[in-house]
């Protein structure tokens, strides 16, 4: 039995951010999607050896603070964010960490 009602493989995913699109997986439970994955290998799973990203986040307490004017702004709401495994927001503040990696598509 699969972990997912539906998964669509080697699809070409839009994810709505302006970037270009890219190949990936896309597993769907319950009419929604469960996972995305971007058929990179250490991406995907919080497990040993792969590369976390991860989002904590008060839902109730997101607040955009950019404007037109002053788009930089930090929003409010995230507590804590960590970019491969290493905190890069802790207690709604950026710790300065910069972890991130440039990922390249494979054509």
């Amino acid at each position: 039995m699969s972990e997912f009602d539906v998964l669509i493989e080697n699809a070409r995913i839009v994810d709505g951010s302006g970037k270009a699109p890219y190949k990936g997986s896309i597993g769907v439970n319950g009419g929604k999607v469960a996972r995305a994955q971007h058929n990179l290998k250490t991406k995907g799973k919080i497990l040993p050896g792969y590369d976390a990203d991860i989002t904590v986040f008060d839902i109730d307490g997101l607040k955009i603070t950019g404007d037109a004017v002053e788009p930089r702004r930090y929003p409010e709401g995230f507590e804590y964010v960590f970019v491969n495994g290493e905190a890069v927001v802790e207690k709604g503040k950026h710790t300065g960490a910069t972890p991130g990696k440039i990922v390249k598509r494979s054509s």
